[in-house]
């Protein structure tokens, strides 16, 4: 099952560029862009709304769910917990959670009856209209949806 992934790319020409000019620098900076993008998945968990007409029980504690569409709330924290900022490559950092639920609750799962709550998708667009905000090059782009899993 391949893992479901919005990649970023700076664009090749300058990160080879920056890379050749200030190496220790540019990996530094391309750490904390992921770093930056973790914390703002982590605060769009935090915001999201609750759904007043949704909720569970788990472990004897009820959770509200949040508004389909918008980022899944913390119920056991288990989706930040495995959350990690992870070197891929040698100029390439990956945000990625492990756990189990993440793909349904980022893409949905018309078998339990869960619309997607997407928290991912768009923390890379954020990130990357900052990134082009700081005159950095990015492209981005969805490479494997729902159906693809």
């Amino acid at each position: 099952m391949a893992a479901p992934r919005t990649e970023i790319r700076v664009d090749k020409t300058r990160l080879t560029r920056m890379l050749r000019r200030e190496p220790v620098l540019t990996l530094r900076l391309l750490k904390n862009i992921a770093t930056v993008g973790k914390a703002d998945v982590i605060n769009s968990m935090r915001k999201s709304p609750p759904d007043d007409t949704r909720g569970y029980r788990k472990g004897g504690r009820f959770f509200q769910s949040s508004i389909p569409g918008n980022p899944p709330r913390r119920a056991t924290g288990d989706l930040i917990k495995l959350m990690k900022v992870k070197k891929v490559g040698r100029a390439e950092y990956a945000i990625e959670s492990n756990a189990p639920q993440s793909a349904d609750l980022e893409f949905g799962n018309p078998d339990d009856n869960l619309l997607p709550r997407p928290y991912m998708g768009p923390m890379a667009m954020r990130l990357v209209r900052k990134m082009r905000g700081a005159g950095i090059m990015v492209v981005a782009r969805n490479y494997v949806t729902r159906r693809d899993l």
